[in-house]
């Protein structure tokens, strides 16, 4: 991360392999108005295990991905209930705000 971003990821609640910390940083990021570069060769590998992770864990943090970016439960709420209809999912469910996270990082990587 560039020295702009410095000191502008420090939620506690993520940690490497926990639910959620693979996302939270390019959310963030892209937030932050940060640009995102994807690497064009491989600099990291990961190792395959079983996951540790309960699916109470992934509910707690997607809690927390929302507050990085400024939407508090009571806005989540009013979005999953009575926000506009195609955006209500990614409010209420995990999955589908993944999957946002994913389509929004894509159109924005750069190659580095």
């Amino acid at each position: 991360m560039g020295r702009n971003l410095r000191g502008r990821f420090s939620n506690p609640s993520f940690g490497l392999g926990l639910p959620w910390w693979d996302y939270w940083i390019p959310f963030r990021a892209l937030y932050l108005k940060a640009d995102l570069f994807e690497p064009v060769e491989m600099f990291a590998k990961h190792v395959r295990h079983p996951e540790k992770w309960s699916e109470r864990d992934r509910e707690v943090l997607t809690s927390e991905m929302w507050r990085e970016v400024g939407v508090g439960p009571l806005r989540r709420f009013w979005m999953k209930n009575l926000g506009p209809k195609a955006m209500r999912k990614h409010y209420g469910y995990h999955n589908h705000l993944a999957g946002l996270i994913r389509e929004k990082v894509a159109a924005a990587k750069k190659p580095f």
